[in-house]
């Protein structure tokens, strides 16, 4: 079994770009991940991570006053665990109002928000990346979603639906959700979420296609673990893939 665990970024009212991004794991390689993610995370006295809190070293969190050598060790410490254990990184952007005007244009997927949008197209990565799929084909895929978006019950409804009318109940075999505080897969999935939304609000702020330099937080990840990057235009247009850094070019 294979567990694809993802969370979503940007999905506040002005945010003008939603991200959703996770991590791929074999069941027995996710068992291994936890326990030593748990244990790292006990060192630095950190019980639950959440991204924004990390990022700006809220106060009252567990990253209060760090700067950022301790936030890049955090992190580099973290990743090296993930790259023994996690088999993919996934990362999709969709820009809300270029979606939402030409979904409009086109008078299709308009029961299909931007959020569930960028769920279809990480579906779209799982099934095109050919070790994924054939993983999924052996033994089947789970996908665990973050718990509380309004949308996550279209995703729920999407992935059903296409697993039928695909013949693919048995490479996708559950949709369900999980807690931030139930397992640190999902605290993952959201640290690529929240960096991989800085790096394309900033590319669609500049007009850029996503050719620039990635952010040092979401370059440090892709270094770790082979990571699929599309910062997509609106579903007309294939994403464009902003980053695949393949392990050859893993230090």
């Amino acid at each position: 079994m294979a567990d694809l665990y993802l969370d979503d970024s940007g999905t506040h009212g002005a945010a003008p770009i939603i991200t959703m991004a996770g991590y791929l794991f074999a069941a027995d390689q996710l068992e291994r991940f936890e326990r030593q993610a748990k244990k790292f995370f006990d060192k630095h006295c950190v019980s639950v991570f959440h991204a924004r809190d990390f990022d700006k070293g809220k106060s009252g969190s567990p990253f209060a006053g760090w700067r950022m050598p301790k936030q890049v060790g955090f992190a580099d410490g973290w990743l090296s665990i993930a790259k023994m254990h996690a088999l993919r990184g996934f990362t999709v952007s969709l820009p809300k109002a270029r979606y939402n005007d030409v979904r409009r244009m086109h008078e299709k997927n308009q029961n299909v928000s931007t959020y569930g949008q960028c769920f279809n197209n990480v579906l779209m990565e799982v099934t095109n990346d050919q070790d994924v799929w054939a993983l999924a084909q052996r033994e089947g895929l789970t996908v665990i979603l973050e718990v509380g978006n309004k949308n996550n019950q279209g995703c729920v409804e999407f992935f059903n639906k296409l697993r039928k009318e695909r013949g693919w109940e048995k490479e996708l075999t559950r949709i369900g959700c999980a807690e931030k505080s139930d397992c640190i897969a999902i605290q993952l999935a959201d640290y690529l979420a929240y960096y991989s939304w800085q790096y394309a609000s900033e590319c669609f702020n500049r007009n850029d296609d996503g050719t620039a330099a990635l952010p040092s937080f979401l370059d440090l990840a892709t270094s770790k673990v082979l990571t699929n990057g599309v910062l997509g235009h609106d579903f007309t247009v294939a994403p464009s893939q902003w980053r695949r850094r393949s392990r050859d070019e893993e230090d």
